[in-house]
Parts: C-alpha cells; structure tokens; sequence
C-alpha cells in the first residue's frame, strides 16, 4: 500500500527513492515515463514533508502553457473522481515534486492536488527530489522551517516499530557549515595523537562540546520540537554534543558490524567495567558529511532490537544492570545511508554501533544523549519499561 506512513517506513530505512520507483510501477499510481527518467541520474530526496498547496506548481493540465496538457473534459472527470473519493490525505501517496531553482513542481499527483484544491484542503504531503548536492542544500536552506514534518503519533509509531526515526535534511545548512569550521579549526588547533583513545570512546574535539556551534544543531533546530513533542523540552536534560569522527579508511576491509548500548562501562568510555548501566533515553544524531555507500562510517542499527532488549532485561533481572552488554542475538542490521543535515532520533535501548570506513572521506556527526531529569531514580525502571516517561 503507498500512503503517507508506508512512506515514512521507506524513509527511515534509507529506501525512500526505492519507494518511489515502486510506487511508480504499481497500478493505479504507474508512471513509467517518470520511473525511468528518474534512474538517468542520481538524485537527492527529502520527505515526506508536509506544505500548503499553494507553495506548489502543476505541470500538467489544460491550461495553455501547461508542459503537459490534456483536454479539458478527461481532467475534470479524472478530478472530480478523485476528489468525491479524498478524505485523509495520510491515506494518499504523497505527491512527487522536482526542485527548480526554488520552484516545486509536481511531476506526479497532478489530479490529486487539483482534486484536493477543489475540495479545499489547504495543504498536502509530498516527496521533494533535487538533481544535485547543491540544490539539496537550497532546497533544506529555504524549506526546513517552512514546512511541518510527520506528527508526533507517526513520528512515535516510527520510533516503536523500529527504534529509531530518520529526517532527511532537518537541519539547516547555516547551522552545518558553523559547526563544520569549528571543527576543523579545532582539529588543526587542538589535535592530539596521544588523546586517540579518548577520541574514539568520548568524543573528538573536548574543547568544543558544549559551545554554541555544536549545541545549536539540537537547540536550534527542529530536534528541539520534535523533543519537545516526544518528550517535553522542560522534562529532559542533555549532555554536550559527542564529536563522532570516523577517519577515511580507518580499516583494510569490511568488518561485521557488532551491537552495543551506550552506558556500559569499558574503562574506555568514562565507566568502569562492571559499573552499573548508564541509561538515558534518546539518542539524536546530526550528520555533517555524507554517508553514500556502506562501511563507510555509517550509522548501523539493529531493528526492533529494543523490545527484544527490553524484554531480556525483564527477565534477566536487576543483576543484569551490573553485568555488562546482554548476551543475546539481535538479528540483521541495517546501515543507514545520509547527506548532511539529516537527523534521527532514535530510543536509548536501541542496539547499534558505526561501521568502518572503508570509504575516502571522513565521517563527521553530532551525537546528542537526552535523558529524563529524574533518570537517576528509576535507571532499572526504563530498561523494562522503556516508553515510560515519554508522550504516548
């Protein structure tokens, strides 16, 4: 089925432009001339985001000086079908819209949106496609707060079903390129080949956490009202920004990926081995570099692996908060693909870890730890009930 929340699954596992090209071969939606002229190239796709229509543009109608147009009589039967039949538009396939220099132009869903405006829906959800990296960066720089992205309900049926949400270009390019210089100033200031180790298991940069570079791509970004939505901003507190820095061909070849859940102690990490677990509740990422392919610093995650956590803690006991990572399997993992500004969010309990990066660019993100202001009186409480606290 090809609605909005079958979209959003597609999204959060980085197989959004795959959706489309089913979507586009399926009937009743097949548009095999647009499939197809979208496999000539790469491109770049933000959404589902949700605007009002009179921010887009048809293509397609009778009018003259349409690109394509259609007689007047077939378009306003197709139309006037399709509207006696809208009612939620969750329940429509989002619209797939081009990006041209600061226009949207829908290439498919021409008679859904004339429908939806002939029954006055103000707006609608659509598929953003840009043609190269530089118009993905216009298009997040003008939309990103011009927009309203899936509600709290679809954002929280996301974060239960797989453990973790994704956003496509979240975050403002203005705030990237601060946080960028700032690091790199940092690294060529501050580095220091003894401190690796730290590096590795705190964060790069020390010097920097906490700054207005680096917070600001939480505090001021959608991160914080989407937090705010999920768990109420005035409920939670946060640590000061980990500097992730996965160094270009850090490894001689691809390496399986194993799981782990922060707060265990290594001795490595600030905890003691055999220290209890260090809980929080929600992990949120910011990525300042493109990850394209695997192993290549990614991301990786482990799906549903929460509940499958959160019921081994259930029946393993207290004792199992001193006894370092569950031994348990966890199934397939999956490593998830991005380009600067994209966000996910993802719950504490949710099994993962960074590929190696066999690629020829350094990994740069932000990684942010939130917990719940009372976290220290019910640690135990939220590895068995791990929803507990949140806005549900």
């Amino acid at each position: 089925m090809f609605d909005l929340v079958s979209c959003l699954h597609a999204t959060n596992r980085g197989g959004l432009e795959d959706w489309v090209h089913r979507y586009l071969s399926s009937e009743p939606w097949a548009n095999a001339g647009l499939r197809d002229g979208l496999r000539l190239q790469r491109r770049y796709w933000i959404g589902p985001l949700l605007l009002p229509l009179d921010r887009l543009e048809r293509c397609c109608g009778p009018e003259p000086g349409m690109k394509y147009r259609v007689q007047a009589e077939a378009w306003e039967l197709k139309v006037s079908d399709i509207a006696a039949g809208l009612r939620d538009c969750k329940n429509l396939p989002p619209l797939i819209v081009e990006w041209r220099s600061g226009r949207l132009v829908i290439c498919d869903g021409n008679h859904r949106f004339a429908a939806m405006v002939s029954v006055g829906w103000q707006h609608c959800w659509i598929i953003l496609w840009c043609n190269d990296r530089d118009d993905y960066s216009a298009a997040c720089a003008e939309l990103v707060d011009n927009c309203t992205l899936p509600t709290k309900d679809l954002l929280l049926h996301q974060l239960r079903r797989d453990g973790w949400v994704r956003l496509p270009g979240a975050v403002a390019p203005s705030l990237l390129r601060t946080a960028s210089a700032a690091i790199e100033l940092d690294l060529a200031r501050s580095f220091d080949a003894n401190r690796q180790v730290e590096y590795d298991n705190i964060s790069y940069c020390p010097g920097l956490r906490g700054t207005a570079p680096i917070l600001e791509l939480m505090t001021h970004s959608l991160a914080r009202k989407i937090l705010d939505d999920l768990l109420g901003w005035d409920a939670i507190s946060h640590d000061q920004g980990q500097i992730a820095i996965r160094r270009a061909h850090n490894a001689d070849r691809a390496h399986a990926p194993v799981w782990h859940i922060d707060g265990v102690g290594s001795g490595k990490n600030g905890l003691a081995v055999g220290d209890p677990i260090s809980n929080f509740t929600a992990l949120v990422g910011v990525y300042l570099t493109p990850i394209e392919s695997e192993y290549a610093g990614n991301f990786v995650v482990w799906p549903g692996s929460h509940d499958r956590l959160q019921a081994y803690f259930r029946d393993r006991g207290p004792m199992a908060m001193r006894e370092g990572k569950p031994e348990i399997q966890l199934g397939e993992s999956i490593q998830l693909l991005a380009m600067p500004g994209d966000m996910i969010i993802c719950h504490y309990q949710l099994a993962h870890t960074a590929a190696v990066n066999l690629s020829s660019h350094d990994r740069i993100a932000i990684y942010f730890r939130i917990w719940l202001r009372d976290i220290d009186t019910q640690r135990w409480a939220l590895l068995t009930n791990i929803w507990q606290g949140w806005r549900t």
